[in-house]
């Protein structure tokens, strides 16, 4: 699954927008889920590969990102229900807040940063995933 590979590239090593959002706001734990915008789905030129391409955006959103931002500038983050390989796959790093820009660093994974733009309420962030089409949102 192409998606979530990226989905878990983006949310282990990414880099959170936090404007008005203070250190201890964004501690704790966070709930993601992959959301898919079929309208932004390219067109399928065979009419039988339609239902391949939402079974396939089906598993994809059953994965679960589960995320502990911990006061000790630690972090680990587990999928949960996603097919392999990232099955049940569990990411552990650090995390620094500068100015607006909460930095998670995964010790597993050397990938350039995503930027996550947190809801002006402070109730979710989410960051668009490669290709414009899925999305990455985390809320408590």
């Amino acid at each position: 699954m192409s998606v979530l590979k990226l989905a878990l590239a983006v949310a282990t090593l990414s880099c959170v927008s936090v404007s008005a959002f203070g250190a201890t706001q964004v501690l704790g734990a966070w709930k993601g889920k992959i959301h898919v915008d079929i309208a932004k789905l390219p067109r399928a030129n065979d009419p039988k590969m339609k239902p391949i391409l939402l079974q396939q955006i089906a598993v994809v959103a059953k994965a679960a990102f589960d995320l502990k931002i911990s006061k000790d500038g630690t972090f680990k983050m587990t999928v949960s229900g996603a097919p392999p390989p990232a099955k049940n796959e569990t990411q552990t790093g650090t995390w620094s807040l500068k100015g607006d820009q909460l930095t998670l660093m995964s010790l597993h994974r050397k990938q350039s940063a995503h930027p996550f733009t947190i809801a002006k309420d402070g109730k979710s962030f989410s960051v668009d995933l490669p290709g414009g089409m899925a999305k990455l949102v985390f809320t408590r």
